[in-house]
């Protein structure tokens, strides 16, 4: 299995040993990856696809199983056999591989035809690093998600909202860790199938009910709302909470755009009731991946989404892996603050020891409140 436990490497010059990026093929791609907590010990173990898209015959048999099984640890062999091995070339070509807990790479079976062009999905089921470095970090003695509430919605203890959760493997760290109430884990709905997998496949290390899995188009207003309210429903406010602080703005009943109310983002608009209460914390891992352009305007959409998504007490931790795209990260930051927002690289000291790596960066992104030329939150 992928595991990212930690073990010290023999030599000082070897990767660290729960590094994804220096793996071979069925580790990086294929294998389960169990990422044990530091702070507790607690254990996460999240499944890999080659596509979350279109699963073969077999994947949706195993899938039809599991879900008959969510009461005991699945043994994820039957994920297994579906992926053939492609080899490492047209494996990290496609970004992606497949499956749960398998006895070696040789258990796969074939599922040809996997390219970005036709599955938009094919980044989003392979856990990366900057999860794993983000879920020890939110999860450390350091981790501001375990400063006293109360918390911007008004809660004793954060619901956090996960952009691009993919695998979903940093929303379960921090459930598993007990620093969050909640989890809300959005991606597009191609990603929701599996991310409902290995929510249900993590039900001894985390509650399913702190777990909620919906889609999110980054600047859609229509979604932002309905997860907001989502959210409202999962995890009641304390009462008179509701309101007291500028939050989502509802768009049903009037002409507004959505948005974060107050924030610059898209205000009220003549919605047809009161804010939702905003969220306590944003988080994301790997989502600055290609460089922008009109075909891929990722980091311009992703800055969009934090806009109309954020309060300025909204506490925004993002996990930025350089091997990806160096370039792309310092352009995102840069921009960042251009668009409202008080940035803040973590410091490597801040990060667990085992999990300080060059090639992923931790940012803290907070909104600066309208006519506040320092922002609106607690300190980041």
């Amino acid at each position: 299995m992928c595991d990212a436990a930690v073990r010290e490497p023999a030599d000082h010059d070897q990767p660290p040993s729960w590094q994804q990026f220096h793996k071979g093929y069925a580790e990086r791609f294929v294998l389960d990856c169990v990422i044990r907590l530091e702070s507790n010990g607690a254990e996460v173990r999240v499944a890999q696809a080659p596509s979350a898209k279109r699963p073969g015959a077999r994947q949706q048999a195993a899938a039809a199983k599991q879900q008959q099984q969510q009461q005991q640890p699945q043994p994820g062999r039957q994920q297994q056999r579906q992926h053939a091995a492609r080899g490492r070339r047209g494996a990290a070509a496609a970004g992606r591989g497949g499956g749960a807990e398998p006895k070696g790479a040789a258990a796969a079976a074939a599922r040809p035809g996997l390219d970005r062009e036709s599955d938009p999905a094919l980044t989003g089921t392979t856990v990366w690093d900057g999860a794993i470095v983000l879920g020890q970090y939110l999860t450390s003695p350091a981790s501001p998600l375990r400063r006293a509430g109360p918390w911007p919605s008004g809660r004793a203890a954060p619901v956090v909202l996960e952009l691009g959760a993919g695998t979903g493997a940093v929303s379960l760290c921090l459930l598993a860790g007990g620093v969050a109430a909640g989890a809300v884990l959005t991606d597009i709905p191609d990603m929701l199938p599996h991310l409902n997998q290995n929510v249900a496949h993590n039900s001894r290390a985390v509650n399913p009910a702190a777990a909620l899995v919906a889609p999110l188009s980054w600047g859609d207003a229509g979604d932002a709302e309905a997860v907001a309210r989502l959210a409202q429903r999962r995890w009641p406010l304390p009462r008179g909470a509701a309101g007291e602080r500028s939050g989502i703005a509802t768009t049903s009943g009037g002409g507004g755009t959505g948005g974060t109310a107050g924030s610059g983002g898209g205000g009220g608009g003549g919605g047809g009731g009161p804010p939702l209460p905003p969220w306590d914390a944003i988080v994301g891992s790997d989502l600055i991946y290609y460089s922008y352009s009109e075909a891929t305007p990722h980091s311009r959409l992703l800055l969009s989404a934090l806009r109309q998504l954020a309060a300025p007490a909204t506490l925004i931790v993002l996990s930025l892996s350089l091997h990806h795209n160096p370039e792309e990260v310092a352009r995102f930051l840069a921009w960042a603050g251009e668009a409202g927002f008080e940035v803040e690289v973590v410091p490597p000291q801040d990060v667990p020891a085992a999990y300080r790596v060059p090639d992923v960066q931790l940012a803290k992104l907070r909104l600066r409140g309208e006519g506040d030329g320092s922002g609106g939150g607690p300190p980041l």
